[in-house]
């Protein structure tokens, strides 16, 4: 049985591409907080953009994909990336739940649907891109090297 042993260069590769993985997340990150911002827009309009509502999200999504170039921190923030943005899925999509009996019901709930999917659509990559991420990372780590 031959062992493998990691060189210099195959050390860089690894870098190389765990930071193109780095950039493609805060990049995804960015589309999805871009979905929430527009659908708080259209849902809100007169929510100020510096508003609560709007930079709690900012500063998640900026904060776990920043987050996510420190080695030691990959893995913490990719997961709590991803769980932030599966519950921002399940929220949108719960959101698509027909609301005429509801007090606060969209004055046009087509439109309304209509961002709840995008708002959804806007996540879905990068929860694409973080399984990805983590299971390289772990895949990584359990084969022999």
């Amino acid at each position: 049985m031959a062992v493998r042993t990691r060189t210099a260069k195959s050390a860089q590769v690894d870098r190389r591409i765990a930071r193109r993985d780095d950039v493609l997340v805060l990049a995804f990150a960015a589309v999805a907080l871009a979905g929430v911002l527009i659908h708080d827009r259209v849902d809100m309009p007169a929510t100020p953009l510096l508003s609560v509502t709007n930079m709690f999200p900012t500063a998640v999504y900026l904060g776990l994909g920043l987050l996510g170039f420190v080695p030691r921190a990959r893995a913490a923030s990719s997961w709590l990336l991803l769980i932030w943005a599966w519950i921002l899925v399940v929220a949108s999509l719960i959101g698509l739940i027909p609301q005429s009996n509801a007090v606060s019901a969209p004055q046009n709930p087509n439109v309304h649907y209509v961002f709840h999917i995008i708002y959804a659509a806007c996540q879905l990559p990068l929860v694409v891109a973080l399984v990805l991420r983590l299971n390289r990372d772990a895949s990584a780590v359990t084969t022999s090297r």
